[in-house]
């Protein structure tokens, strides 16, 4: 857990630092000014203009978003199978299968809402986001040579199926439409880091070289929170398109299952995800009743 932190934290500084001068920049802004009282009263009739607004025309669901995600995920697949003779307690088998796999095409969904915590200016906002999303995966792992309880290997063909429901918390710094709800600001750009809690469930299906099944294993349901990154740009076009790109760091262990089929024979398996990137388009439905500000004030 503390290589998990570290290694997030080596990345983010950088992140951290932008988006620490970008909240100092409104303040930094009044040093500089030959007039503070003028530059306090523009600050404060853009911040009244753009807090009306957000009350008067989005409401409290004014940044919901529905999205639709792609995954792709690298995982590991890890199974020991060990057996010892009952009479003498001499190893039998001792054997270990690793597989590395990378999810096949999937999909997802997304639901979530953005708060303004606090505005930088006209056209930038500190924000808090919170969403749920589901998404489903598949992996083959190919020919594997596992042990059937008689001790004997048997050449059959191996993949995972995996659910997943996912709470991503995270704060974001806004930049354009997205920040100001403003229809006449045509784009946005956003970059947040923040934490991504879920349950993990995944199914193990066997198959013959006949392709008919032969068994299946649901591993018990695991949960997990892990660090993420994300970034987004949007454009406005009736409503508020945006492209999103999200990392979580850290390995995510999506199935840990020891089983004792008989008192001498022992399996453990072990699925991970070890990278995890999901490119997402966004749709902010409430974005077409945004207000609208004169040209001139952009």
């Amino acid at each position: 857990m503390t290589s998990k932190i570290d290694d997030f934290m080596k990345i983010s500084r950088p992140f951290l630092a932008l988006a620490v001068l970008v909240f100092l920049l409104p303040i930094s802004g009044y040093s500089f000014s030959g007039n503070d009282f003028l530059q306090q009263n523009i600050q404060h009739n853009i911040d009244a203009r753009y807090a009306s607004g957000e009350k008067k025309h989005a409401g409290f669901f004014t940044r919901l978003e529905i999205g639709f995600i792609l995954p792709q995920y690298s995982s590991t697949f890890n199974q020991h199978y060990s057996a010892v003779n009952p009479l003498d307690g001499s190893t039998l088998v001792d054997t270990v299968i690793n597989i590395k796999a990378k999810s096949n095409p999937a999909y997802g969904g997304y639901l979530g809402i953005s708060f303004p915590l606090t505005y930088l200016g006209g056209k930038a906002a500190l924000g808090l986001s919170v969403g749920v999303k589901y998404i489903m995966c598949t992996y083959d792992l190919g020919n594997v040579t596992p042990y059937s309880s008689s001790v004997s290997p048997v050449s059959i063909k191996s993949s995972i199926a995996t659910t997943q429901e996912n709470v991503p918390i995270s704060l974001d710094v806004k930049f354009g439409n997205d920040a100001n709800t403003d229809r006449n600001t045509r784009y946005c750009f956003t970059y947040g880091m923040g934490v991504d809690a879920g349950m993990y469930t995944a199914v193990n299906t066997l198959s013959s070289s006949s392709s008919s099944t032969t068994g299946s294993h649901t591993y018990d349901a695991v949960m997990s929170v892990n660090p993420f990154m994300k970034a987004e740009v949007g454009i406005f076009m009736g409503m508020l398109f945006k492209v999103r790109a999200t990392y979580d760091f850290g390995t995510i262990k999506l199935a840990d299952d020891n089983n004792q089929y008989q008192p001498t024979e022992t399996q453990h398996t072990t699925f991970k995800n070890t990278s995890r990137f999901e490119l997402s388009l966004i749709l902010l439905p409430l974005s077409a009743t945004w207000h609208r500000a004169d040209w001139w004030k952009h």
